[in-house]
């Protein structure tokens, strides 16, 4: 290989724009997954954003999955990804509301954790495609999140999953399915959802991705994991390593 074609081909790989087959071909990568960071500021050729643990923990246990993504900001076109990830504090505009509603309606797939999906006050969420209704902080923390029959529990060795973060208490709508509920520390106290579904959204109530980039309990990236594989089944299989990472405006 000339040492120009090396150059070229490095760059844009590590850009995310190419990824190499196992017989070395080059090939375009994925598009599947989108990560949204609200942060993310495009100005010309430079990028610049702030990256949050959130968004640490996410890039992170997508890496470590073997699952590629990319990086967008909300003003990106959401059209040719299958799943958006909106990690822990995506608050929703209402101009950005109005787009994820459109890309739910284009049959798209939104995984949302904690405070992602409410309104900029923090007091509601924006949209009625979450199913849920914002109680205020969860009762109990740390808690455990109760795997046991759920969808989300495969290739767990525990269904009771301590989560020591503070989450958020949701109610589940009428249509939504509780995937998952809490185990409060004391053992008279009473359950909320965990995680929910609804249409083509799971939700966790969770900082998920936070507790991730901090703690790296196994057990969050399993989850996030296994609601992927729920939303979109067989999205890890079709995943080609190395994974790298491209930003979109």
């Amino acid at each position: 290989m000339l040492r120009r074609d090396f150059i070229q081909i490095s760059t844009l790989s590590a850009a995310g724009l190419l990824t190499l087959s196992a017989k070395g071909n080059i090939a375009p990568a994925p598009r599947q997954v989108a990560v949204v960071d609200p942060e993310r500021v495009v100005t010309g050729y430079r990028t610049s954003a702030q990256v949050s643990e959130a968004m640490a923990g996410a890039t992170t246990m997508l890496q470590e999955s073997g699952i590629a993504y990319e990086v967008v900001g909300t003003e990106a076109d959401f059209s040719p990804y299958k799943v958006l990830i909106l990690p822990d504090s995506v608050l929703f505009s209402h101009a950005f509301k109005e787009k994820i509603e459109t890309y739910l309606q284009q049959k798209g797939a939104v995984l949302a954790s904690w405070r992602s999906g409410l309104t900029p006050d923090g007091l509601q969420f924006a949209t009625p495609a979450f199913g849920i209704e914002r109680i205020g902080d969860a009762r109990y923390s740390p808690d455990f999140i109760d795997s046991h029959e759920s969808t989300l529990g495969q290739h767990l060795a525990s269904s009771e999953l301590t989560m020591y973060l503070r989450g958020m208490e949701v109610l589940a709508k009428d249509e939504a399915t509780i995937l998952a509920r809490t185990l409060a520390p004391l053992p008279s106290a009473d359950s909320y959802p965990a995680a929910t579904e609804y249409g083509k959204v799971i939700y966790f109530m969770h900082p998920i991705f936070t507790q991730y980039h901090r703690s790296a309990p196994r057990w969050c990236r399993q989850l996030v994991q296994n609601a992927l594989a729920q939303l979109v089944p067989g999205i890890a299989e079709s995943s080609t390593l190395p994974i790298h990472t491209a930003i979109r405006s």
